[in-house]
């Protein structure tokens, strides 16, 4: 039997190599501008996107998976620290407080410093969290009226796409997946008509308001834990099941995001600023590292993240 798990392994191994490919003949470069190391990120979402097929083959053997992802990665020549970027573009949506219609703003995160706030536009509906396609550079909010649209880039206004069909109020890709998480719940939602696509399981924790996706796969979330703080909450994909990792230190923290460098970030409101946090991912604790005075509030954010 071990001779036989190993010929598998190897067969696998072989596989995903071919896969990735070597990082010379991966792609140098992207149309967004916003990766780092691009060959070698190439590489390793042919790795991730090995694993979800892998998985999606054989769901009992995650953990042969798992290995032959391991060592796709080390066949790429990388490990799990990527290089920092040296700065991050955020896209948010606000409360809609006053007018019933959330704003579509971004801003730039740099050396502890918030610049280039810009209002990119009035969405037309109140929204309670926002995720970006990074492979379609399509933006998706869901709606406190249980519906998901698509905004458009240059002008914010959102385009209705259909009913999701139960309370979700986050929402994020991993890979061309759209996740949706509301009460204690995790869906997947079809991203064409909003529709639940599947009912995945219980979380164990109710969404405080957002979900985010490592590169690696990794599916994270900010989940209510105790009156005065939210908490960062490691996902299950697959069951649904949540892991609390720890508090932040704060609530209403409705924005929660990672970045290209695999970074932590939550961001909250207050009635005239919004606030930025490292979130440490061993730990939950959060840490505010700039801030912006502005009443556009926070209900969701997002950010370029090639996750898979």
């Amino acid at each position: 039997m071990m001779k036989k798990l190993k010929a598998v392994a190897v067969v696998a191994v072989f596989a995903l190599a071919m896969a990735c490919g070597s990082p010379e003949e991966a792609a140098t470069g992207d149309s967004l501008g916003v990766m780092t190391a691009a060959s070698d990120r190439a590489c390793f979402v042919s790795c991730n996107m090995a694993y979800n097929s892998c998985v999606a083959a054989s769901p009992g053997s995650m953990g042969l998976c798992s290995i032959r992802q391991q060592l796709c990665y080390q066949d790429c020549g990388i490990d799990e620290s990527m290089p920092p970027s040296s700065s991050v573009t955020f896209y948010a949506v606000g409360d809609g407080n006053g007018d019933d219609s959330s704003d579509f703003y971004r801003f730039t995160y740099s050396g502890g410093v918030i610049s280039g706030f810009v209002k990119i536009g009035e969405t037309g509906v109140v929204l309670n969290d926002l995720a970006l396609d990074a492979y379609t550079s399509t933006f998706y909010a869901m709606g406190v009226n249980g519906s998901l649209y698509t905004l458009n880039a240059s002008t914010g206004a959102a385009t209705r796409r259909g009913y999701v069909g139960g309370f979700v109020n986050a929402i994020d890709f991993c890979g061309n997946v759209l996740y949706g998480w509301g009460g204690d719940t995790l869906y997947t939602l079809d991203a064409a008509s909003g529709a639940v696509d599947v009912v995945i399981g219980s979380v164990g924790f109710s969404s405080s308001g957002d979900l985010a996706c490592s590169l690696w796969g990794n599916l994270y979330g900010s989940g209510k834990s105790t009156s005065s703080s939210d908490a960062l909450i490691k996902i299950n994909k697959f069951s649904g099941q949540g892991t609390r990792i720890g508090n932040f230190g704060y609530s209403g923290v409705y924005g929660f995001e990672i970045d290209q460098s695999d970074k932590l970030f939550g961001a909250y409101a207050t009635s005239h600023s919004i606030v930025l946090l490292s979130v440490n991912p061993n730990t939950g604790a959060a840490t505010p590292v700039a801030s912006y005075p502005t009443s556009a509030g926070m209900n969701g954010m997002a950010t370029y993240n090639m996750a898979y």
